[in-house]
């Protein structure tokens, strides 16, 4: 009748991008606790509740970014004769692509801490009601060397969220007759706060030189801006889905979900200033705004097994993220804005199957998805990146996986998968700038991509088996901007990984190396050209790893 069960993990390394400032240690450094426990009760065959609780604490030092295409030289920057590349270490020089050297050890601080409880009360052996409730709590801080340079240039960067809380009940009835049809039911609220803000710090190194003593104040250097607010959402959102058993091998399933959100921002208040006095000029005062956004969703699909390995499914569903603030305002009410609500419509046929007695599995699948008011995160002039939409883009492509096990000590797989992923013919960035973006490659989306695995059984020793796992993964080119800036992109690249290890139905002992031929390349970008420099992210270094496991 009463069942518990708890969990507990703690990782630490000390980071693994060198840092060869002395005194500070190396970046991308993690620190993290969490615990959950579970208490399951069933007094009786027709009712059963399970009361969850999780924590999570993160820390450590922060993620080392990579000052890239530096030219503090360029006219076109926010100063221009900022004396910046003159400074030592400016420039990156004596330093491999694995390292950095920043001025400072910025770090993150992450609590969350969250209640979930879930009761199934079956009515009747047809009929079950589901109660999903949960209520998060926690606080976000994340401070950031945005140039990874030992000079000030674009840091220290600050995004906080605190006090932020959530709250989710979900009332969903679900039937399960022996007829053809069966129907699900719900109703969903969520109700969430946060004060948020950030504090964003430009050229305020102490020899930058006379572009950057201007300040706000006599003797202040740089360029900093600072916000902060307060916001809550509300949605409430109903839905009904049916499943029809046409045939024993030809089903078709429905739905339409109606969901309403309202966004509320209040308290915003912005300040401009120098690294004297950081909130020297108020800018925004106490501005309050809301806005309420409708969505109605469909969708609808069909299966059919041809025969019992083999699974045909067509699909259409439609997908939607509420409308959301522009958080990115320093100068003015008027940045205050809201990017609308965006949906994606997917289309989608495929196949699934199982051959030759399971030794070989195929899976492939043709899809589409058209986006209307994409929300994208944009670089424009005097160093913002607001919240923006994209009036329209799509994304057709092919997923094809194939699973041989020639032997019963081999396993091998290899995954492709095609895109064509582009903005639309007429495709425009809402706000001011107005960038015309038609045609272009969307960001973060690559054309190509190809996974390779191999897992083979080496040897059996007593009860276990000695297993080599190989895995590599080949992405074609990635833009991280929606211009498709070349400086601020990702050429093709392969990362393998591989395993070995001994395994027992009681442990298990292994070793493993990641990124194991070390390879350079970039997972994000943003283009910091009014600082003089782009920002990168590296993809994790060539790491080695030990691990045990004990069942019991």
């Amino acid at each position: 009748m009463l069942a518990v069960r708890v969990a507990a993990l703690y990782v630490h390394d000390t980071g693994v991008l060198k840092n060869v400032t002395p005194g500070l240690g190396d970046l991308d450094q993690t620190d993290v606790f969490s615990f959950r426990a579970a208490l399951q009760f069933e007094p009786a065959d027709n009712f059963e509740a399970t009361l969850r609780f999780n924590h999570v604490r993160s820390g450590g030092r922060n993620y080392a970014p990579f000052a890239g295409n530096i030219d503090f030289n360029d006219p076109a920057i926010l100063f221009p004769g900022n004396n910046l590349s003159n400074l030592p270490g400016s420039n990156r020089d004596g330093l491999g692509f694995f390292e950095t050297a920043t001025n400072s050890t910025p770090e993150r601080t992450i609590r969350s801490n969250g209640f979930n409880l879930i009761m199934n009360w079956d009515a009747s052996d047809v009929l079950r009601l589901t109660s999903v409730t949960t209520y998060d709590w926690g606080k976000w801080v994340d401070i950031g060397d945005d140039d990874g340079l030992v000079i000030e240039v674009d840091d220290p960067i600050v995004t906080f969220g605190k006090d932020m809380k959530q709250f989710v009940q979900d009332l969903r009835l679900a039937t399960s007759f022996d007829g053809p049809f069966n129907v699900q039911a719900g109703l969903i609220y969520t109700y969430d706060s946060v004060n948020a803000g950030f504090d964003y710090s430009l050229l305020t190194d102490p020899g930058c030189g006379a572009a950057c003593t201007f300040g706000f104040t006599p003797t202040g250097t740089g360029f900093i801006q600072s916000n902060s607010f307060d916001q809550k959402r509300r949605s409430y959102a109903g839905y009904l889905r049916g499943d029809f058993e046409i045939t024993d091998t030809l089903s078709m399933y429905g739905g339409v979900r109606f969901s309403r959100d309202k966004v509320a921002v209040s308290n915003f208040n912005a300040f401009l200033g120098d690294n004297v006095d950081p909130v020297a000029v108020p800018t925004i005062s106490n501005f309050s705004d809301r806005r309420t956004f409708n969505n109605t969703s469909f969708e609808v699909g069909a299966n059919w097994k041809p025969t019992e390995d083999v699974l045909l499914y067509a699909s259409m569903r439609e997908g939607y993220r509420s409308g959301a603030v522009n958080a990115q305002a320093f100068s003015d009410p008027s940045e205050i804005t809201f990017a609308p609500p965006e949906t994606a419509r997917t289309y989608e046929f495929g196949f699934k199957s199982t051959l030759l007695d399971r030794a070989l599995t195929v899976n492939g699948s043709l899809f589409q998805t058209d986006y209307k008011n994409q929300q994208v995160v944009v670089t424009e002039a005097g160093g913002l990146f607001p919240l923006r939409s994209i009036s329209g883009a799509r994304v057709r492509g092919f997923e094809a996986d194939i699973t041989a096990r020639p032997v019963d000590r081999v396993t091998l797989g290899v995954g492709v998968g095609v895109l064509d992923p582009k903005y639309s013919g007429d495709a425009t960035v809402s706000g001011s700038s107005g960038i015309d973006v038609s045609g272009n490659q969307i960001s973060n989306a690559a054309k190509f991509s190809l996974n390779l695995t191999g897992d083979f059984v080496l040897a059996e020793i007593n009860d276990g088996t000695v297993d080599l796992n190989l895995d590599g993964t080949y992405t074609s080119r990635v833009f991280f901007d929606i211009a498709e800036t070349a400086t601020v992109s990702q050429s093709g690249y392969w990362v393998a990984n591989a395993r070995l290890a001994y395994n027992t139905d009681r442990f298990s002992v292994g070793a493993g190396v990641k990124n194991l031929f070390n390879e350079k390349y970039f997972t994000y970008g943003l283009g910091l050209r009014f600082a003089g420099l782009d920002y990168l992210i590296r993809g994790t270094p060539r790491t080695y790893s030990v691990d045990a496991t004990i069942r019991f």
